[in-house]
């Protein structure tokens, strides 16, 4: 039996810190005084004693999903750019096909 088989390299995984929101890096990693709301971008000291307006507004493009989400143009071109700087770093062999036979 033959199987054709492709390389494949998966984009890069995106950090959105809890804290802030922002992008690249964890919470524990975050030296942002104040905390930011997911759902409608308001900083505060405290997210539990945050009054949510819960008007979806992202921080990073003002578009209307949360500011954590995949799905925005920015976290987008973040994920592009990182991806391509993995690729370049590691220089993987160029994509190539291959037929890969098992013996049942």
């Amino acid at each position: 039996m033959t199987y054709d088989v492709e390389a494949y390299f998966a984009p890069a995984d995106v950090l959105i810190c809890s804290k802030c929101m922002g992008i690249g890096h964890f919470r524990r990693q975050c030296t942002e005084a104040e905390e930011t709301c997911k759902v409608c971008g308001t900083s505060c000291p405290d997210l539990r004693q945050h009054k949510c307006s819960t008007v979806i507004k992202c921080i990073h493009c003002d578009g209307d999903h949360q500011s954590n989400a995949l799905k925005c143009p920015i976290v987008k071109s973040y994920r592009a750019t990182l991806t391509k700087k993995l690729l370049s770093v590691n220089r993987p062999p160029p994509p190539h096909s291959a037929k890969v036979e098992i013996n049942k």
